[in-house]
C-alpha cells in the first residue's frame, strides 16, 4: 500500500508529483440550491461547507469524473475544478477500507469505490477512485478488520505520476474512520 510517497518518489528521478506542470483546470459551474447543498457542472451534488465541523459529502463519480481529461500517459493533463474544489477542504467519502497487511498500528489505509483486499478479492484501484488515507489516530482492532466504512479528513490533489503513468491522485490527512457495524 503506501510506502509513503515521499520514499517511492526519491527512488525514482522519473517520478513527478503534485499539480506543478498541469495545464489549467477545466472550469466548472457551481450552483447553491435551496436545500444548501452545491449542484455541480449540472451532474454532482455536494452536500456540506468543507469544514472539519461540516464536511463536504459526495459521491465517489465526481472524483472518479477527473479521469475524464486527466490522462498523463497521453499527455491530457487537466483536472476538472470541480475536483479541484475539494483540495484542501474536510471531506467524507464512504467506501471499501484496506489497511496495510504487516502493520500492528496502522495510520495509513485506503478508502475505495470497489472492494480489494491487496491480495485476492478484487482488482486494484485505479487513481480516480481511490484515496491514500493517513488516520489521526492508529486503527483499532475491529476497524482493522472491518471491509466497509466513512472516512472524514483534509483531502488533498496531489497526483503522483511515473513515466507518464498516474498511480496516485488523491490523500486525506487527519483523517477519522468510522466503520459500518
Amino acid at each position: 500500500m503506501s510506502c509513503s510517497r515521499q520514499h517511492r518518489s526519491s527512488a525514482r528521478s522519473q517520478v513527478r508529483r503534485g499539480l506543478q506542470g498541469r495545464r489549467r483546470a477545466q472550469p466548472s459551474r457551481a450552483v447553491r440550491l435551496k436545500d444548501g447543498t452545491l449542484l455541480v457542472d449540472e451532474r454532482f451534488v455536494i452536500r456540506g461547507s468543507g469544514t472539519k465541523e461540516d464536511p463536504y459529502v459526495t459521491g465517489w463519480e465526481l472524483i472518479a469524473s477527473a479521469q475524464e481529461s486527466d490522462k498523463p500517459n497521453l499527455g491530457q493533463t487537466r483536472i476538472p475544478q470541480r475536483v479541484l474544489m475539494l483540495d484542501g477542504k474536510f471531506v467524507r467519502f464512504t467506501g471499501f477500507i484496506a489497511f496495510p497487511i504487516t502493520s500492528a498500528d496502522p495510520k495509513e489505509m485506503l478508502v475505495m469505490l470497489n472492494q480489494w483486499d491487496g491480495c485476492c478479492i478484487g482488482v486494484p484501484p485505479p487513481p480516480y477512485d481511490a484515496v491514500e488515507v493517513m488516520l489521526a489516530s492508529p486503527a483499532t482492532p475491529s476497524q482493522r478488520f472491518s471491509v466497509h466504512g466513512s472516512v472524514t479528513g483534509k483531502f488533498k490533489v496531489d497526483p503522483y505520476v511515473d513515466a507518464g503513468w498516474l498511480l496516485g491522485l488523491y490523500l486525506m490527512s487527519d483523517a477519522q474512520l468510522k466503520v459500518d457495524q
